[in-house]
């Protein structure tokens, strides 16, 4: 049994999966193909926080999570944020469903994580259309298939780390995939 087996908890999603493909005996293997982890209730949580702390009840449709050109003022980025206090909260759940199934967002999330500390009228634009292209997007996931027997299935996991590799800054990054 690998290392990573063992320290799962038996209470995880995964493991009461594996649960019920086991008791359902060996034909039923092949009747699965595929196994699909939909994140729509993180999607449709975070858009209801945002109406919830913004007091908005409807959202525009929008192409893309970026504010169109010129529509961001310079003096917009010396007013404080009416966001400010709820920003971090906010985009920190909208992290957790771009790693889970939205690589798409994870851009622009970390572009506005950046000014966390020093909130702005533009950042509060540029969460909006964040929102707002999520609200628009919301059939959008990420699907992963497996076509193997699963007997034949091993869990993996691949890191990757690089130390001050970001120039301006010298921050360290890390990432990794399961």
């Amino acid at each position: 049994e690998m290392p990573i087996m063992r320290a799962m908890n038996t209470a995880t999603p995964y493991m009461r999966l594996m649960e019920e493909i086991e008791s359902q005996g060996e034909g039923f293997y092949h009747k699965i193909c595929f196994v699909w982890v939909r994140i729509f209730d993180l999607n449709t949580l975070t858009v209801e926080k945002y109406k919830e702390i913004t007091g908005l009840s409807k959202l525009r449709k929008v192409p893309t999570p970026f504010c169109p050109e010129g529509s961001l003022h310079p003096r917009d980025d010396e007013e404080h944020g009416q966001l400010a206090r709820k920003a971090c909260s906010q985009l920190m759940v909208n992290l957790w469903l771009a790693r889970l199934s939205r690589p798409d967002i994870i851009k622009p999330i970390c572009d506005l994580a950046t000014n966390v500390q020093c909130w702005t009228v533009n950042c509060d634009k540029q969460l909006h259309r964040l929102i707002c292209y999520l609200d628009s997007s919301r059939e959008f996931k990420l699907t992963g298939y497996v076509n193997d027997d699963p007997k034949e299935l091993e869990l993996r996991l691949f890191v990757d780390a690089d130390f001050a590799g970001d120039s301006g800054n010298a921050r360290s990054t890390s990432g990794g995939y399961l």
